[in-house]
């Protein structure tokens, strides 16, 4: 059985990834594929393939497995067993998914206060969102939490009722209910 302390941190990955998506999709319309296995306890992560504007396309999907694969060939280099290289995997896969959002983000202009895990023995280093400021909303860990599970429960409806044997599914540049679960409540 999982720990309380990890579904914690899980949900909350969740929700930055959410909440960095919303941010994102200001600039960009975002295509999400459907995830190759189901959570059951948790959250969903999601596994998103693309974000363009116009001409721009950066491929997320495309991007993270590249990093992957050079984590492995580095942690496989260095002598790290390969049955902890595959345990990690999915939670690297997750880090990297976020860490390429808040770079897209920060390039766009956007600053997050944040704190990095220490990633021991080798395993990527973490950056969880402390805080951010969109115009006159301050967006705190709880904001971040509670807002990111509604974006995150909406984008996977979106899948769910969109996605016939892995579809890709667009979320076209500013959403009218991604901005509304963004910025309601404040």
């Amino acid at each position: 059985m999982r720990d309380d302390n990890q579904f914690k941190r899980k949900t909350y990955q969740v929700s930055q990834q959410a909440i960095l998506l919303a941010l994102i999709n200001k600039h960009f319309s975002i295509a999400l594929m459907l995830p190759k296995k189901r959570a059951i306890t948790g959250r969903q992560f999601l596994c998103v393939k693309t974000i363009k504007n116009g001409n721009d396309v950066i491929e997320i999907d495309n991007f993270v497995h590249q990093r992957m694969k050079e984590y492995n060939n580095y942690a496989t280099s260095i002598g790290i067993p390969m049955k902890t290289i595959t345990r990690r995997g999915e939670n690297n896969r997750i880090v990297e998914n976020i860490h390429i959002l808040l770079d897209i983000l920060v390039e766009l202009g956007y600053h997050f206060q944040t704190k990095v895990s220490t990633g021991k023995n080798y395993s990527l280093k973490f950056d969880t969102i402390k805080s951010f400021q969109l115009g006159k909303f301050s967006f705190n860990k709880n904001t971040i939490g509670q807002k990111g599970i509604l974006i995150n429960s909406y984008l996977n409806n979106l899948i769910a009722t969109n996605n016939n044997r892995g579809q890709t599914v667009i979320v076209e540049k500013n959403d009218v209910n991604i901005e509304k679960f963004l910025l309601t409540g404040f």
